[in-house]
């Protein structure tokens, strides 16, 4: 029998061996895909896939219950995208490690992972070692994101504002969102909806990622705060005021608002003289950082922002960027459309300082 005395001596996969498997969780809604991966990460020592699942919305569940060291997640996710999965799984009390793969691991994919604190991003023609090397590269605690192109990191200094861009160096530099929020002097709340809108505007279709590099970053301008185009079913609805429940009441206020595949409907009634600026307060700039599209069917509404204001009258259809605070000058009633992720917030804050002052 041979001994050594030497540690340095012992077969590493019998060091391997002693380790606790690293939990996997893949996430793709391609049948196919997700087999594959799941059979290649099953197959390598020191991995357990713990779940293969379609869907956001079901690998948020499971991870919810604790288990999971790393997260492989699909960009495209039918109606969800990667970022918002790898968003949601950041704010677990045990947030798994997030690494997504593309087709398309671009340099725009690379610098939204980041706002999303995803913590790599490969391309599909990777999904072999270079996956496996990436998933336990993230098990230890590192990353997997490609330096921002210099093309991209001027194209984010003509799209970001200077607190934007402050949020984005520090997420890449690794500090935590509550030392981030501290810094900058933003409620946690403030700091969710301001990422939300950062992520928004860098998801766009990864087809004009090509055309961007080889105009030098310029295409990056057009990319707009509307929500990246998400594959959708062909059903179509209608939905009905009445059907819609209320989340705000009181003083002729009513706020009517729901869900309908991360897009929030509202139905708002603000009586003359309603002004919800006092409601916003505590927000970043004491205004409103969601935006809202929408038409107003009856009365005035007088939008505040922080370089004046501006009036909305019945028969108007309008957008209203983020930074904005209504105040009713007439009796009014509009319907609004906006990017739930970020309205949810604003809600809450809202009714947050209404139960304060009650």
């Amino acid at each position: 029998m041979i001994v050594a005395s030497d540690p340095s001596a012992i077969p590493q996969a019998r060091v391997a061996a002693s380790r606790p498997p690293t939990r996997l969780l893949v996430v793709d809604d391609h049948a196919a895909v997700r087999a594959g991966i799941r059979d290649v990460l099953a197959d390598e020592p020191g991995f357990d896939v713990v779940a293969a699942l379609a869907t956001a919305e079901e690998a948020l569940s499971v991870a919810e219950r604790g288990g999971v060291d790393v997260a492989v997640v699909d960009y495209q996710l039918g109606g969800r995208t990667g970022l918002w999965l790898s968003r949601k799984l950041k704010r677990l009390g045990q947030p798994p490690g997030v690494l997504i793969y593309s087709a398309y691991a671009d340099d725009v994919l690379a610098a939204a992972a980041v706002v999303a604190e995803a913590d790599g991003v490969i391309s599909k023609a990777e999904l072999g070692s270079e996956l496996c090397d990436a998933i336990r590269a993230v098990a230890r605690g590192g990353h997997r994101l490609q330096p921002v192109a210099p093309w991209l990191s001027e194209a984010l200094r003509n799209r970001f504002g200077h607190e934007e861009q402050a949020i984005f160096g520090m997420l890449l530099a690794g500090i935590p969102r509550d030392e981030i929020a501290e810094t900058l002097g933003m409620s946690a709340g403030g700091l969710d909806s301001r990422l939300w809108a950062m992520l928004r505007a860098l998801e766009s279709p990864r087809a004009e990622a090509p055309a961007a590099r080889a105009m030098g970053g310029s295409r990056l301008s057009a990319i707009t705060t509307t929500r990246h185009k998400s594959e959708r079913s062909s059903d179509m609805r209608s939905i009905k005021r009445e059907s819609v429940p209320v989340v705000i009441e009181g003083d002729g206020v009513e706020v009517r608002l729901r869900d309908e595949d991360g897009l929030s409907v509202g139905f708002f009634r603000l009586p003359a003289g309603a002004d919800l600026r006092p409601a916003v307060a505590g927000l970043p700039d004491d205004l409103c950082p969601c935006p809202h599209w929408g038409y107003m069917i009856k009365g005035r509404v007088r939008m505040h922002t922080a370089d004046g204001h501006q009036d909305f009258v019945a028969g108007e259809a309008f957008y209203w960027a983020p930074g904005h605070a209504p105040e009713a000058i007439e009796d009014s009633e509009y319907v609004d459309f906006s990017p739930t992720e970020e309205f949810r917030p604003v809600i809450d804050h809202i009714t947050a300082r209404a139960g304060a002052s009650a």
